[in-house]
């Protein structure tokens, strides 16, 4: 048994004794980092391994990056190994360097270039969740329990996925053309602030608003 998840592992979220999501992970972050997708698929537990196409070509539901890749994870149940689809919306995050500006970086933290106004405001700075965040949304969605705000940040935005704001089908991905970045003003965050959060097995979520930006030179 292999001690880590995998670019490509398919995996079953159980629910009940008659239900089960399904979810692939479908792209990496650094070293040790994953995108959790889970797709708008229920199947029977015992038949899981029987409809993993099936459940790959069901419309995206949630994409998350997580940290958590040891095996076992709970809440999950590897059944297979697939290609990830083309076309998956991953993300594209902002982030505040170290004179204070934002920029846009995609998903695999490859690419980056200044942050529009606009794109400075509507992006998420890239926060690593524990695969049971994962878990307890689809839980909500099939009304085993009640849905909160946190698991709207894990609906993936096409307007704000890599391949729209990089113009690169891969998000990143080597031999990708990138689009040239749009001519904009400098961002300036109000103060610098960490791009990364993690979320541990306790699903520990920082309170904190998300501070608003201002065009370089108001403030």
């Amino acid at each position: 048994m292999k001690a880590r998840l995998e670019l490509g592992d398919v995996f079953a979220v159980p629910l009940d004794d008659t239900r089960a999501g399904m979810g692939q992970v479908v792209a990496t972050y650094g070293q040790g980092a994953f995108y959790f997708a889970i797709f708008d698929l229920l199947v029977h537990p015992d038949d899981a391994i029987n409809q993993l196409d099936e459940a790959l070509a069901a419309p995206l539901l949630f994409l998350a990056p997580s940290l958590d890749a040891r095996l076992p994870v709970p809440y999950l149940t590897v059944v297979g190994q697939r290609p990830v689809r083309e076309g998956l919306p991953l993300p594209a995050h902002r982030e505040v360097d170290g004179e204070n500006l934002v920029h846009v970086v995609d998903f695999s933290g490859r690419l980056r270039r200044r942050a529009t106004d606009e794109e400075a405001r509507r992006l998420q700075s890239r926060h690593f969740i524990a695969p049971l965040r994962l878990a307890r949304a689809l839980r909500a969605t099939a009304g085993l329990e009640p849905w909160t705000d946190a698991y709207s940040a894990l609906i993936p935005d096409e307007d704000l996925s890599s391949e729209r704001l990089f113009g690169t089908r891969g998000g990143g991905r080597p031999g990708a053309p990138v689009a040239p970045a749009p001519a904009v003003e400098q961002v300036r965050a109000y103060r610098p602030e960490v791009t990364a959060q993690v979320e541990w097995w306790e699903d520990w979520r920082s309170s904190t608003p998300r501070r608003p930006v201002v065009p370089l030179g108001t403030v």
